[in-house]
């Protein structure tokens, strides 16, 4: 069901103050929520597919919510519940019995299919978005492979050659074959260092990715698998995603992420390994995840707070924007408890001919974790400072 948010907010709007100096005034009418089908599905991860839909991973349902931004309709598909080492063996079970997997991570492969994670069974889940099968690929040893990701929240992306994915308890980077369908794994250097958020850059031809246990970035090289890291500065502790990257003016790109625990919006630049760190406005929001828009803005959503953060990279200021409904909003306490996990706009890193990079326009669109919401916002007359 489509409904704009509804304003309830009184703890600064009402009075006209703003609860933040750098807070937009975004009006209510930018934002629009759908109610996802099944509920308590905790809506996750959002990406687009090759079909140019928007896909969002659940949480506790384990499926997979297919959203049509044309028609306002969802259809879901259920991620089977294998066993460890017989992939093909699927056990009947309801949605929410499935809940102890958690995904969330999903993005589309080089070879049209979408990819997502499997969450606590350490598995990689490829889904056809024209037939609707789903596939499970669990990496060896099979009956082990649960000891690579014992916590459940890991990360992929796609590269021309596979998937690359993180295994976080396993401290290892891993590539999936589209063709030979064969697992191979790297070890991180640094021991202990849960490697999580993981990106392929188009522009670097790198695989990056986060150590959120080292608070470092590593880079792994596709070619010669060598394995390079950076430290992070004390302001940019355990970072967690990594899902934009702007062009800077010297033709060098820059990759930005969200750190957690320092509530910022961090940069490292591809070609000098120059990291710098912006702090959000309104910390501590726990700042989990990063999206891009159409103008080069980087986006992030907040655990904490029902706030998002917003970076624009020209001018390295960082704003706030309150989500409507909130009734009260300050530093570290929200009311109503939203929480905010994935974002999605400019599909930066959509592989050429799977999908339009630009497809959802001039918009942001983020989930609601607890409410099990997908929100557009829509950014056709806001302006980032």
């Amino acid at each position: 069901m489509r409904h704009h948010l509804p304003v309830l907010t009184f703890a600064a709007a009402v009075s006209g103050v703003q609860a933040y100096q750098q807070q937009l005034d975004v009006p209510d009418s930018a934002f629009t929520s759908w109610q996802l089908p099944t509920a308590v599905s905790g809506p996750c991860d959002v990406s687009i597919g090759p079909d140019n839909l928007v896909y969002v991973q659940e949480f506790f349902a384990n499926k997979i919510a297919r959203f049509n931004q044309n028609t306002g309709e969802f259809t879901e598909y259920d991620i089977p519940f294998t066993v460890p080492g017989l992939d093909n063996f699927t056990l009947p079970l309801p949605g929410h019995a499935k809940f102890e997997l958690l995904s969330c991570a999903i993005r589309t492969g080089y070879d049209g299919f979408m990819y997502f994670s499997n969450g606590a069974h350490n598995q990689l889940v490829r889904h056809d978005v024209h037939s609707g099968e789903t596939v499970v690929f669990t990496p060896p040893p099979s009956l082990l492979s649960i000891l690579g990701n014992l916590q459940p929240l890991n990360d992929l992306t796609t590269a021309p050659d596979g998937v690359y994915f993180t295994q976080t308890t396993g401290n290892q980077i891993t590539k999936f074959d589209y063709e030979t369908h064969e697992f191979t794994s790297w070890t991180v250097p640094t021991l202990l260092s849960i490697p999580l958020g993981i990106y392929y850059s188009q522009h670097d031809d790198g695989v990056w990715f986060l150590e959120f246990g080292a608070s470092k970035v590593g880079r792994l090289d596709r070619h010669t698998h060598e394995i390079e890291e950076f430290d992070l500065p004390l302001d940019a502790l355990q970072p967690l995603v990594m899902r934009a990257e702007t062009v800077n003016q010297d033709g060098s790109t820059t990759l930005w992420f969200a750190c957690t625990t320092s509530s910022t919006i961090t940069g490292i630049n591809t070609r000098t390994g120059g990291i710098t760190p912006y702090h959000e406005p309104n910390a501590p929001t726990e700042t989990v995840e990063v999206a891009q828009d159409l103008k080069g803005n980087v986006w992030a959503t907040h655990i904490l707070q029902n706030t998002l953060g917003v970076l624009n990279p020209k001018t390295g200021n960082v704003s706030v924007v309150v989500e409507p409904s909130v009734i009260l909003d300050t530093p570290g306490i929200t009311v109503p408890f939203y929480g905010e996990s994935g974002i999605f706009g400019y599909a930066v890193g959509q592989p050429p001919g799977q999908g339009q990079k630009d497809i959802l326009g001039d918009s942001i669109w983020y989930t609601h974790f607890l409410t099990n919401q997908l929100i557009r916002l829509d950014l056709t007359n806001v302006e980032i400072p």
